[in-house]
């Protein structure tokens, strides 16, 4: 006779959240930065917060950066909310460190806090640029890979994609560090629309975030808004899996 088990509240709350974060930053590369920036400007510092739901989950994730001595220091904190906050899971934590160097992101160091007591949900990785090689950890394992010019991390890409837009490079491609490998991804414009936020209609462009996955990743940024994130969707088989919304910026 099979007896079926009752779910645990890893099964109910700790799994779904794992994906919902995966979601969230290096797997569907969320919440691009809504910073004040210029082409050729020193960034300055800056809060924005982020809707976000997938499968019936919902999270608020902010972001945060500020300038320490001449290193930036940019964060996002992921938060369940609604009822599944009263669960106690801990927040989701990245960091990315980096410097500006003839007006590129030059990434020093950047780690993923899953905020449980699996450590191989979390990720590092420290850019040794003088040595042209990375070390890091990601998937429980200990990685190593030769540092190409322009590489960049799962934080400091999302500037730089904004940072090419403004200098009028309408197909950005960068490539990414993502703990256990390198890879390139593609901005590909595809139309334009007007949407409303907090009453107000912002005009923007949708883009194909082309990483070369089945996991197809869309975002909207705002070109009179130094093409701040407003939207973000990961869609999968034409299926709508996450969903990101802009719900404050100083920057409205």
């Amino acid at each position: 006779m099979t007896i079926n088990k009752s779910k645990t509240y890893r099964d109910l709350f700790v799994a779904p959240y794992r994906r919902l974060i995966h979601y969230l930053g290096i797997g569907s590369l969320l919440a691009l930065i809504g910073m004040p920036l210029g082409a050729t400007d020193a960034l300055l510092p800056y809060d924005a917060v982020y809707e976000v739901s997938r499968s019936g989950l919902t999270a608020q994730r902010r972001i945060h950066l500020r300038l320490d001595g001449e290193t930036y220091v940019l964060v996002a904190t992921t938060k369940l909310t609604g009822l599944l906050a009263l669960t106690g899971r801990g927040p989701i934590i990245e960091e990315s460190r980096f410097v500006l160097e003839k007006d590129r992101i030059r990434p020093l160091r950047y780690q993923l806090e899953d905020g449980s007591d699996n450590h191989t949900k979390d990720i590092q990785i420290n850019f040794d640029w003088p040595s042209g090689k990375s070390h890091g950890y990601a998937k429980g394992k200990q990685w190593q890979f030769p540092l190409i010019s322009g590489l960049l991390d799962p934080l400091t890409f999302q500037l730089a994609a904004r940072r090419a837009l403004m200098r009028g490079e309408g197909a950005p491609v960068l490539h990414v560090h993502e703990g256990d490998r390198i890879r390139r991804y593609d901005f590909i414009e595809e139309a334009t629309q007007t949407i409303q936020v907090r009453q107000k209609p912002i005009d923007t462009i949708r883009y194909f975030v082309d990483r070369g996955s089945k996991r197809r990743l869309y975002c909207w940024l705002a070109p009179t808004l130094d093409y701040l994130l407003i939207r973000l969707e990961q869609r999968h088989h034409e299926k709508l899996k996450t969903l990101s919304i802009l719900v404050n910026s100083s920057k409205m």
